[in-house]
């Protein structure tokens, strides 16, 4: 029985101190976090800073204090239904100052280039970041599918486009010399099943297609 006194005892005094851990540590998350507004995937500059649920494009995220930039907004409602003015990467802190209430104005192409869009997947897009160069693969329903392993640039991520919302897909614009899209467009217009986009690995090297 003393025995059975002694451990009771010893599980009491174990509880008491978890419950101390907890109520001590909750002033101290308080004290040293605090929140702040976070792009949800990879966005490019004149992106619109909306959506709902999984496919909001900001949300709020617990920050170390020590660490938070000047000019860090702890609210969506300073950022909510502006257009990134720069290009941010998922979990960066969107500050008002990265926002407008006007549209930027879009990049263009570089000289002899051209900027074709694709419609991906929101998981896709969300993998991809500005200025990344993809590996291309497109499956077809009545031919086989192919990878195309070409210098293409991710020139643009925009969630915004309504014909691609409609089928849950996200438009991602890929900077290409002009022969290469022009010789593309008529591969895809006789209808498509998906596009993947990979970034590319640069430290390897290229295949040949």
């Amino acid at each position: 029985m003393f025995r059975a006194v002694k451990v009771g005892v010893g599980i009491v005094m174990v509880l008491v101190l978890v419950a101390a851990i907890v109520v001590v540590g909750i002033p101290m998350v308080k004290e040293h976090y605090t929140w702040v507004a976070v792009a949800s995937v990879n966005l490019s500059a004149g992106t619109r800073i909306e959506g709902e649920g999984q496919f909001a494009m900001a949300r709020l995220k617990l920050w170390p204090v020590a660490t938070v930039p000047s000019g860090a907004t702890h609210t969506l409602e300073h950022i909510w239904g502006k257009y990134l003015t720069v290009n941010k990467t998922r979990g960066d802190i969107i500050s008002p100052a990265d926002v407008a209430s006007v549209r930027p104005k879009p990049r263009v192409p570089r000289r002899g280039h051209y900027f074709l869009g694709f419609g991906v997947s929101w998981e896709t897009a969300g993998n991809l970041q500005i200025g990344d160069v993809v590996d291309v693969t497109i499956s077809f329903l009545d031919r086989p599918t192919i990878t195309l392993r070409e210098d293409w640039v991710v020139a643009k991520i925009d969630y915004e486009n309504p014909g691609a919302r409609a089928h849950g897909f996200v438009e991602v614009s890929l900077e290409m010399p002009r022969e290469n899209a022009f010789a593309l467009v008529p591969v895809i217009s006789g209808g498509f099943l998906q596009v993947e986009m990979v970034k590319r690995d640069l430290g390897r090297q290229r295949h040949p297609n």
